[in-house]
């Protein structure tokens, strides 16, 4: 199985070249359906001019027939039994229509007159008794007959016949011969070979002189081209019964059998079939070398851009060099080195992020979708402040401190982001952290409360490893309310933050505030607790009045609260 690109490309300049020599073994082939396509359109049409040939002779027998049976002189002469003297008018008529042979027949079938017959049938009554049946019944009957105008049921003798009546004394009888009389008329004018054959035997007989009989008559039903012992090619094509003889006749037992000679347009047609095939040659040759040439350099192509692919999975930033196709693999090796430089500078920005903000902010700001501006949110929000931390300041040196606050974000934060939580900021020592931003959760007042009791609950094993140390213990106080703020990207498109502001943010930061007066290190707004109620343990409080705001807030202390079910529940 071919696994490479050069391996699948050198496939197909391969079976390329199958298909040239597979076409040129066709050529032979194509041969013969060229000459049939150049023909197709020849042979209708003179198809066609032989039937209207034939049309006019059978016509002409109608007119004669039309004439003579509108006859009265005739049938008062048939009625008076005056057989010479109706020979006159026969005579005219035949004069006028050399190829009909022409008779009268009196009431009871018997002949009464007849000009150009050899044998004439005495009794119409016992050798065509179809026709005498509707010619008494009023009607033209017309048909092809065997045995000719004679109706001696001779198998290799045929005509045309149409009997009429004639009044009601006897029958007007117009023979029409089918024979080389009237192949040769018939070709004449139309320029072809024509012949008679029997339709069931396929025997010709009657046909022009250069009819090729030794092809037979059976060509015409499988409209084949065949070569006679000349090497010259032949059409052939039947004439349709119905349009020759009318609609009764559809089942007449000859077949006109037309033969076109084609030799001229065979031998061309081999020529330019030639001229192409040495063309298709040629232009093979020249496609399998452009087409060598052109797969080394796609296959060069792919394989660099594959290898550069392979390495960036692996997190490898490398680009793709010296593909110089000129084609799409051009452009898709200057893409995917676009592509690299993004996701070079993508992971820096992830990385860089990732210190200062959690993953879900640096999603939602990486994806792009973040405006300047805001939408309006309800959050819940946490703030945390170590107490006295000035003092502490100034007891400790700038590295030890930094090293403190180092450790106890540390801890803090990992609880925060545990809850689902976003710490927006910090100010100084202190914790801001909101819970619905930018993605919100049903339960986030439930998180944010339970947040700030581990952090609370965080301080004891984090005092005990600073006392260890030498350190004196830290105190923190917690605010905590629940209500509508703008969150989005603050700032100039030059520079923004992603934060929330409103009146939450500042009631939450005067309740962390509130705290060291209330003597407890973690108070809730009523909002809050109203949310929380039903899982945590807590106390009213002093129902405070906030700076800068009109309405007062009641807060409560919180105990304790239920801690998260596990993730399989």
């Amino acid at each position: 199985m071919v696994r490479t690109v050069r391996g699948k490309l050198l496939l197909l300049l391969g079976a390329t070249m199958l298909s040239a020599l597979v076409s040129l073994a066709l050529v032979a082939w194509l041969l013969q359906k060229q000459v049939t396509d150049v023909v197709a359109d020849r042979v209708p049409v003179a198809v066609s001019g032989l039937e209207v040939e034939l049309e006019d002779e059978v016509r002409n027998v109608s007119l004669v027939s039309g004439v003579l049976e509108q006859s009265p002189h005739l049938a008062r002469l048939v009625r008076e039994n005056t057989p010479d003297r109706a020979l006159r008018p026969l005579q005219r008529m035949r004069t006028a229509f050399p190829n009909a042979d022409l008779a009268l027949y009196r009431a009871d079938g018997t002949l009464f007159a007849q000009i150009g017959i050899a044998r004439p049938s005495t009794n119409l009554a016992t050798s065509a008794p179809e026709a005498i049946a509707a010619a008494r019944g009023r009607s033209r009957w017309q048909g092809v007959v065997s045995g000719g105008c004679e109706l001696d049921r001779r198998a290799d003798v045929f005509a045309f016949v149409q009997v009429a009546p004639l009044e009601d004394a006897g029958f007007v009888f117009v023979c029409l011969p089918i024979d080389r009389t009237l192949v040769l008329h018939a070709a004449k004018n139309v320029g072809v070979e024509v012949a008679v054959a029997v339709d069931r035997t396929r025997a010709v007989v009657a046909a022009t002189d250069r009819f090729p009989r030794a092809l037979g008559a059976h060509a015409a039903r499988a409209r084949q081209i065949e070569t006679d012992s000349d090497g010259r090619r032949w059409a052939f094509a039947l004439a349709e019964h119905s349009r020759l003889f009318g609609q009764g006749t559809r089942d007449s037992p000859l077949d006109f059998v037309v033969a076109l000679d084609v030799s001229a347009v065979s031998s061309r047609v081999r020529q330019d079939l030639l001229g192409a095939a040495a063309a298709l040659v040629a232009i093979t040759l020249l496609a399998l070398w452009a087409g060598s040439k052109i797969a080394s350099q796609m296959s060069d192509g792919i394989t660099r851009l594959g290898d550069a692919m392979k390495k960036l999975e692996s997190s490898q930033y490398g680009h793709v060099d010296g593909v110089k196709t000129g084609d799409e693999i051009e452009d898709l090796a200057v893409g995917f080195n676009h592509m690299v430089d993004g996701l070079k500078d993508r992971d820096h920005l992830r990385a860089t992020f990732g210190k200062y903000m959690t993953q879900s902010v640096m999603e939602h700001l990486l994806s792009g979708k973040v405006q300047l501006g805001g939408e309006k949110l309800t959050v819940t929000v946490l703030f945390s402040d170590i107490r006295s931390f000035t003092t502490i300041s100034e007891q400790m040196d700038a590295h030890a401190l930094v090293e403190l606050l180092n450790e106890y974000f540390t801890v803090m934060v990992s609880i925060i982001m545990e809850e689902g939580g976003v710490v927006d900021k910090y100010i100084g020592d202190a914790i801001m952290a909101v819970f619905g931003a930018p993605v919100s959760r049903e339960d986030d007042a439930i998180r944010a409360v339970r947040a700030a009791t581990r952090m609370r609950a965080a301080l004891v094993p984090l005092n005990e490893s600073l006392v260890a140390r030498g350190i004196a213990p830290i105190a923190t106080g917690i605010g905590v309310h629940t209500g509508e703020v703008v969150a989005g990207n603050i700032g100039s498109e030059q520079r923004m933050e992603y934060t929330v502001i409103g009146d939450a943010v500042n009631v939450a930061s005067r309740l962390e505030g509130k705290t060291k007066d209330l003597g407890e290190s973690l108070v809730v707004s009523e909002t809050t607790f109203a949310l929380v109620e039903k899982v945590a343990k807590g106390r009213a409080l002093a129902e405070l009045s906030v700076k800068g705001r009109l309405q007062s807030v009641r807060c409560y202390a919180v105990d304790a609260i239920e801690a998260a079910k596990p993730a399989a529940e």
